[in-house]
């Protein structure tokens, strides 16, 4: 899943690059039980824990996190050395950002919303 646009797992389940695997598997429990399609009814929540999933599965496992950090720090540095002859900023961050948003907070404020009306 390590692409040119590298997915950030850590954002996903919300904890710091430094985190324990205490941390992260319980930040992976408290969203697994979340966004677990049997106990949530939107139509993303399939995709969401298959996300949460990815980043669980490469964050918890030793080897995978190393080599998912390195392949980060690389595509960080190229990115930075491509940035410096373009005129206009560029992060990867806010595009992965945006995509969560819309696979998670957007489908919960539409129910929300079809449950006040």
């Amino acid at each position: 899943m390590l692409t040119k646009d590298i997915m950030d797992y850590y954002s996903i389940l919300g904890v710091s690059q430094h985190a324990k695997y205490r941390e992260i598997k319980a930040a992976y429990r408290r969203l697994a039980l979340k966004y677990h399609p049997d106990r949530n009814s939107s139509p993303f929540s399939e995709n969401t824990i298959k996300i949460i999933n990815a980043a669980f599965e490469v964050l918890s496992d030793r080897d995978k996190r190393r080599q998912y950090d390195e392949k980060a720090t690389f595509n960080n540095m190229t990115r930075k050395k491509k940035n410096q002859t373009q005129s206009y900023p560029s992060s990867p961050h806010v595009n992965i950002s945006i995509l969560f948003i819309l696979i998670l907070v957007i489908p919960v404020v539409m129910m929300n919303t079809r449950m006040l009306t």
